[in-house]
């Protein structure tokens, strides 16, 4: 398993959490964490398998309002899926919050395996950071690629968005973590107290904004 993703659902009546869990299996897989313990212990099904891609999925990001999960493999793609919803309170497990998916859109604006992918925290855009050296910003809408950020010296292994939504900040195997600009990918800082390829950056004050 290469990743994982928090969800919370809150509504007037309940809230809910979901896991989102990336694999090499090639499938998205997702637990309703509101399951019956006294059913299947510690141990629940999956209340949704995702099994759309072609090699190991190596990242999952739940969208902020979490009706959409995009994810990135080996292969160079990433897919948004759209989750189709079901009872918002388990009563008994053969109902489920999650209980299906459509896929919404495919990018493959990627020359190299992607291994970061993350929504901005107003949910239009995705930024994928991949083996290929660059991070691209595109339009969730439609797959339009806004900016190419080629700053990094060797593969880029994780992507976050700053809380504003107006930086992005990137870890590489090149042993820097870099700071830029969103909108027109101008570098901001370069980071490079680490002796050796870092593997996950992360923003304060920013849950579910960037998985590694």
């Amino acid at each position: 398993m290469y990743s994982v993703a928090w969800f919370t659902k809150n509504t007037t009546k309940d809230t809910t959490t979901y896991l989102a869990s990336a694999s090499a299996d090639q499938t998205v897989q997702v637990i309703d964490m509101e399951y019956d313990p006294d059913v299947y212990g510690s141990s629940p099904p999956a209340s949704y398998i995702y099994r759309g891609h072609k090699d190991s999925v190596n990242s999952v990001a739940w969208s902020p309002d979490g009706t959409h999960l995009a994810s990135a493999s080996r292969n160079g793609l990433v897919r948004i899926t759209k989750l189709v919803g079901g009872p918002s309170k388990i009563t008994s497990y053969s109902e489920f919050s999650v209980v299906g998916g459509d896929d919404v859109l495919t990018y493959a604006g990627h020359k190299g395996s992607v291994h970061a992918v993350a929504w901005s925290p107003n949910g239009r855009y995705l930024a994928s950071a991949s083996a290929d050296i660059t991070v691209q910003v595109w339009d969730a809408t439609n797959g339009k690629t806004i900016v190419r950020y080629r700053e990094h010296r060797n593969v880029v292994t994780c992507v976050a968005w700053s809380p504003d939504g107006t930086r992005l900040a990137s870890a590489s195997s090149d042993g820097t973590v870099q700071v830029w600009n969103a909108t027109d990918g101008s570098r901001i800082l370069t980071y490079s107290g680490h002796k050796g390829p870092v593997q996950v950056v992360a923003w304060w004050k920013t849950p579910g904004l960037g998985f590694c």
